[in-house]
């Protein structure tokens, strides 16, 4: 027990030979002793000489405590990796790279050149790379072929030359044009053409082939032949090292809790589908004609930005560990919460807009909306509707259903559920130290800005024909517009004070919440000149840290900017 107490205090590691944990695990006979070797069996780092039996019961031993992570290189391994949770075979063992003596690790060095080459081929859409645009990589290309088809056209090779040159025009175009759709979907297609195009940038700059900078999809790299991977391991390592591993753990972890925020979001939106359902289109309540497209797309772009910096591990695996299961104390706490919020302040903005509308039409003016009960026009249904027409032949549709009135209910619905959307992604979205984060992607920081403040542009009225176009009934006082503004503030700062309140009755939200912040606190204290530096940084993991800290910063100084817009506005509803 001494021994053990002092690995508790990593005061020092325990290694045992085979035969010693045969010993235990095979003649302890005492049942309490039985279990203390198991409970402590995962502290022993080192179990040497061990034969493939003995592989075997310490891995069955340990899945009975933990789960279990089993790499091998040989054929003595496979009964063990067979027996883990999760296993990884090196397929090539260890060759010559883990004879080496150097001090670099090879295959961190590869992950290094892959960080940066990736990187590279990141800025190279839209922005000039090594002086060189790559429009005109695209002009020579296109010239190019040009050339070509005016030289055949020139000799006369084919049969009808003014034809032929058209067709071999038209051919180049529609090429260029498949190139452009290959770059946009991406993959090795995608690769193979912007290996082309460096090699036309180097001949614009006077390069040699060598200085050609290949992707990584398409470097000369160990590629798995039919038949070689092990059917005995989860995963097949192709490089003689084990530092897949590593990246085995920090994909599963992103997985995990990519797999928790998409279950947290699904909830929240079904319950949000249920409410409307339930109590505003069962009462004929209905958007304008292109309320739903506009409302889609928001929703689509911030799905997508989540998703793809949901799929993005981080450079190193984190001490956390993301909770178990969508049904923690935690997590229930916070959906549900989040879920009262949204519904409170939706219901709310439903009454207003109602109360606003009768107010109107008992002063004669504004649209002069008639509220009348869904039974005079669908039959047997509940009083109270929230169907806003005027009961006439001309203002009926060809079935029978009442136009599409501009009111004060649909304004609410439509810009408290755009707001809500972005809202519940920007609250639920972990981050860092599981996936990406919202700051380190310029595609979610956009996305999740422009929900936020389209709402309040439409509130503000500062684009008349923008709200002319989604059908949205002007308001009717500077009051209202405060009221839906409050309700925006109520709805996000209420989600977001609910999501931090829940991290106190949970052990890992809190150690959680310290991580972040530490990760935080440790970029703050970072030099504006530590990106210049960091290839002097010894690890891939700290370099790619580097470049997703320069990242944040500059979406902060985007964000910055565009919420400097959205004040300018809400100064101009509240003034």
């Amino acid at each position: 027990m001494n021994i053990f107490s002092q690995v508790d205090n990593s005061l020092m590691a325990v290694a045992a030979s085979g035969d010693a944990i045969d010993l235990l695990l095979k003649k302890v006979s005492d049942p309490g002793a039985a279990n203390l070797v198991l409970d402590r069996l995962h502290e022993v780092s080192v179990v040497a000489r061990a034969s493939p039996a003995t592989k075997e019961r310490v891995v069955s031993c340990l899945r009975s405590r933990h789960k279990v992570f089993m790499c091998g290189d040989g054929v003595n391994d496979v009964s063990a990796m067979r027996a883990a949770d999760v296993s990884a075979a090196l397929l090539n063992g260890y060759g010559g790279e883990g004879e080496t003596s150097t001090s670099d690790d090879p295959e961190d060095q590869r992950r290094l050149q892959r960080i940066l080459t990736e990187r590279k081929f990141q800025q190279r859409r839209n922005s000039v790379v090594d002086g060189t645009d790559p429009s005109a990589i695209r002009k020579k290309r296109l010239e190019a072929k040009l050339n070509s088809a005016l030289a055949a056209f020139k000799e006369g090779q084919s049969d009808a030359p003014f034809r032929g040159l058209l067709k071999s025009i038209g051919e180049a175009l529609r090429s260029e044009r498949e190139m452009q759709k290959a770059l946009k979907r991406g993959g090795g297609e995608a690769a193979r053409i912007i290996a082309e195009e460096e090699k036309l940038r180097n001949t614009i700059l006077g390069k040699s082939e060598n200085d050609v900078l290949l992707h990584p999809c398409i470097e000369n790299s160990p590629e798995l032949e039919a038949g070689e991977a092990c059917l005995a391991a989860t995963f097949t390592f192709l490089r003689p090292c084990i530092d897949g591993a590593d990246a085995i753990l920090r994909v599963g972890i992103a997985a995990a809790a990519c797999s928790l925020t998409i279950y947290r979001n699904i909830a929240l939106n079904s319950l949000m589908a249920c409410f409307n359902l339930s109590t505003l289109y069962k009462d004929g309540f209905r958007y304008g004609k292109y309320m739903w497209n506009a409302e889609s797309m928001f929703l689509t772009a911030i799905g997508n930005a989540s998703y793809e910096s949901s799929c993005r591990p981080r450079p190193k695996i984190a001490s956390v560990r993301p909770d178990k299961s969508i049904f923690t104390k935690a997590s229930t706490v916070s959906t549900m919460g989040q879920a009262v919020i949204h519904l409170l302040c939706l219901r709310t903005g439903t009454r207003m807009g109602q109360k606003l509308e009768t107010s109107a039409r008992n002063k004669k003016c504004g649209f002069r909306i008639k509220w009348i009960e869904a039974s005079s026009i669908f039959g047997d249904t509940q009083p109270g509707s929230l169907q806003s027409a005027v009961h006439n032949k001309e203002n009926t549709g060809l079935l029978g259903r009442p136009k599409f009135t501009p009111n004060l209910v649909t304004n609410a619905v439509f810009l408290l559920s755009i707001f809500q959307n972005a809202i519940i992604s920007l609250v639920n979205h972990s981050g860092a130290p599981f996936y990406g984060g919202i700051l380190e992607s310029k595609k979610l920081c956009l996305s999740i800005a422009a929900s936020m403040l389209f709402p309040i542009v439409c509130v503000s009225q500062s684009i008349p024909s923008l709200n002319s176009l989604l059908q949205l009934a002007p308001m009717p006082s500077k009051s209202s517009q405060r009221k839906m503004l409050a309700l925006f503030a109520l709805d996000g700062f209420g989600c977001y004070a609910i999501e931090k309140c829940s991290a106190l009755i949970s052990a890992n939200r809190l150690q959680l919440s310290r991580s972040q912040h530490d990760l935080t606190r440790e970029r703050k204290g970072q030099k504006s000149g530590a990106a210049a530096s960091m290839l002097t940084k010894k690890t891939a993991a700290e370099v790619e840290e580097l470049l997703l800290s320069k990242d944040a910063q500059e979406n902060s100084s985007l964000l910055l900017g565009l919420f400097m817009v959205g004040l300018v506005l809400v100064g101009k509803i509240v003034a």
